[in-house]
């Protein structure tokens, strides 16, 4: 987190995809965590990422080039922080 953990959005996204090591290289080469599970035939991915709208669109696309499939998206306005006592 270059820029430390509190400046980035995070972004939930579900998905099925048949690129998964692509998908998996491509997330090595940013400079902040992301999570990545599969969970039976969907990917479950957690970004933290500068700008929510931008990145959104950019899966958006992704699916509608038929690189991804059944995209889901979800914003939290609250989520755990292990660095503060309460929820952000």
């Amino acid at each position: 987190f270059p820029w430390g953990y509190g400046h980035y959005d995070k972004i939930l996204f579900t998905f099925k995809t048949k690129h998964e090591i692509g998908l998996y290289d491509s997330l090595k080469k940013l400079d902040r965590t992301s999570y990545l599970w599969k969970v039976r035939d969907f990917i479950i991915l957690t970004l933290f990422v500068e700008h929510y709208c931008k990145t959104v669109r950019s899966f958006k696309e992704l699916e509608e080039n038929g690189l991804i499939q059944n995209l889901k998206v979800s914003i939290p306005n609250r989520h755990y922080s292990p660095f503060e006592e309460d929820f952000i």
